[in-house]
């Protein structure tokens, strides 16, 4: 049955809907002042969200004269042909592009906003199309018979308008909880090797620390019997695994330092009391035993009575030491080296507990470590709060596409804006 088109809308094929399409192309790279110039130069590695500023790379007019490539104006539909297919944008500024994009001119009675939000809502459906073995495309003849129902163009307008205008807030989002990221990190690396208020330092395994620091290793800063391994493989077997239960923490939930259940397992509550020695608490530590060395999660309270899982090394803290401290610490370069560099195996890296125990350790006074811990943790909370707000506005996003795009829910118009036949 054929998909019923709204009322006043056109069904139509994407060709059909452009005045002009054109790609780009490469200047020689054997030729070096084809290059380094004012033009910016747009490939698939600078296609990174939807509205763009910059390219990692530029062109002179030298090059651009003397290749296949073309110099798109500023705001123009840019769609992606080989490798991201799928992905649509545009540039604030007049680029020039390569040959692995096309530049999307539409007809006069279509709004290229429109068509963005159109495209983006499609994505899946046109990466599905792409074909090849090792670098994926779509050709541009496929490309042209995607159908596509279209408003007239002041609907075509608005729609784009409350999309757009939910992109904004998107990405204003994600720029704040990037500056939020970079400023955890510089107060991660003052605070970690400066302290508060220290004059007088020196040198550690780990770098530069304050002179009343001490250095140890993990097995002084764990309770007696601290260090343990994950049940084995032959305690744990894949078919006890139930769809509700005791969650299991695997290195595959290891992530940001934290544990990330959205694919975790789970084992009936009587096995995991069977396990209740591998069951985890509020301050504990995880690491991954095997492959990704360095990988850990701190385990929150929300995570309390979960299982540390196979293929995990557990770590449990004194009660003078702060656990949030401890994971800020573990984060840091020379620990992650520290701790490849002392993995043993030939094929895959590996763990236990005999190593974690001699891994070094910076600690400072019971009260520094909880306040170092305690200004990294505020700004962690600022990072979820923001990224549970990027989740529900992405959320929503999807949503509206999926009313407006369809015309499911059609938007009012202003009458004494001309409609387009």
């Amino acid at each position: 049955m054929s998909e019923r088109i709204p009322e006043g809308w056109c069904a139509e094929e994407l060709g059909n809907l452009a005045k002009k399409i054109e790609g780009g192309g490469t200047p020689s790279r054997n030729e070096p002042s084809f290059w380094g110039g004012s033009i910016p130069w747009a490939t698939v590695k600078d296609l990174r969200g939807t509205a763009l500023c910059n390219t990692q790379e530029s062109i002179t007019e030298a090059g651009l004269e003397n290749s296949s490539s073309k110099l798109i104006p500023a705001n123009t539909l840019i769609l992606a042909c080989r490798m991201a297919v799928g992905k649509a944008v545009f540039f604030d500024r007049d680029v020039a592009i390569n040959q692995d994009l096309k530049a999307f001119y539409p007809r006069s009675d279509v709004d290229w906003r429109f068509l963005l939000q159109w495209y983006v809502a499609k994505s899946h459906v046109i990466e599905g199309l792409a074909t090849g073995s090792t670098v994926k495309g779509i050709r541009l003849e496929n490309l042209k018979t995607l159908p596509i129902n279209t408003p007239p163009l002041p609907e075509q307008k608005k729609i784009a308008a409350i999309l757009l205008s939910v992109d904004e807030v998107i990405e204003k989002t994600r720029a704040q909880i990037d500056k939020l990221k970079d400023l955890k990190t510089g107060m991660m690396q003052e605070l970690l090797t400066k302290g508060i208020g220290h004059t007088e330092f020196k040198d550690s395994p780990v770098g530069r620390i304050p002179a009343s620091w001490k250095v140890t290793d993990l097995a002084s800063i764990v309770v007696p019997k601290g260090l343990q391994t994950g049940p084995f493989g032959s305690q744990l077997h894949a078919h006890e695994y139930v769809e509700w239960g005791v969650p299991v923490v695997m290195p595959k939930d290891m992530k940001g330092s934290r544990i990330d259940s959205r694919t975790i397992a789970y084992i009936p509550l009587g096995r995991a009391e069977q396990l209740s020695k591998h069951r985890v608490k509020y301050g504990d530590v995880l690491f991954a035993r095997r492959g990704d060395i360095g990988r850990f999660a701190l385990v929150e309270r929300a995570n309390e009575g979960w299982l540390c899982g196979t293929g995990c090394l557990k770590a449990r803290f004194a009660p003078s030491i702060d656990p949030i401290f401890i994971s800020c610490y573990l984060m840091q370069p020379p620990v992650v080296e520290w701790l490849n560099a002392n993995a043993v195996g030939q094929t895959m890296l590996n763990l236990n507990t005999s190593i974690l125990a001699d891994l070094p350790i910076i600690l400072p006074p019971e009260n520094e470590q909880k306040t170092i811990g305690g200004a990294i943790s505020s700004l962690d909370s600022q990072v979820n709060s923001m990224t549970r707000k990027l989740a529900g506005l992405i959320k929503t996003k999807k949503a509206l596409m999926q009313d407006l795009l369809t015309g499911k829910v059609r938007v009012k118009v202003d009458q004494k804006e001309p409609a387009v036949a």
